[in-house]
């Protein structure tokens, strides 16, 4: 029997700049595994996908209290660093283009629900470009506020370049002892 239980399943069917997957996460788990398939553009400009986390009253948190760093991993050139500390968003988690080039993203999230520890995730994505080159990212981060998170938003920075099509799950990873 797997320890992974899908809690939610979100399909992108239009053009959108942000995602917010409300209610996922609770005191039935501790850590939680999302997956981000597919995310696909509407132009032709690759896209910088982000995250914020929705706390217990429904509300995107964008204080300046995310620290984060992620290793951008490219084929065609040199690997380069990306990091904030008080910063208003987990930054990169993935990029995403207009199909067919492909991307995949594996989010950990712990203790999100508890509002007596840190928020932390770590994350890994590949990234397709159509020139045939690849990208991958490695990232950590951490929410410093000790607040119940119930819920991820994912979003394009720019806000004018969309996503309109792609999977988003959200598993609840159960540890047996």
């Amino acid at each position: 029997m797997s320890n992974l239980r899908l809690i939610n399943e979100t399909e992108i069917t239009s053009s959108q700049s942000s995602t917010n997957i409300t209610d996922v996460f609770s005191s039935n788990f501790d850590i939680y595994k999302i997956t981000l398939q597919d995310i696909s553009t509407v132009g032709t400009t690759d896209v910088d996908i982000n995250a914020r986390f929705i706390n217990s009253s429904g509300s995107v948190d964008t204080t300046g209290t995310y620290h984060y760093a992620v290793l951008q991993l490219k084929s065609y050139s040199a690997f380069t660093e990306n990091r904030g500390t008080t910063y208003n968003r987990i930054d990169r988690i993935t990029l995403s283009d207009q199909s067919p080039e492909a991307q995949g993203s594996v989010i950990y999230v712990y203790n999100p629900f508890s509002s007596s520890s840190y928020t932390f995730l770590n994350w890994q994505s590949s990234y397709s470009r159509d020139n045939g080159y690849g990208e991958g990212f490695k990232g950590i981060g951490c929410l410093l506020e000790l607040s119940s998170i119930t819920g991820i938003q994912f979003f394009d920075v720019n806000t004018d370049r969309p996503y309109n099509s792609g999977t988003i799950r959200v598993y609840g990873l159960r540890v047996d002892s």
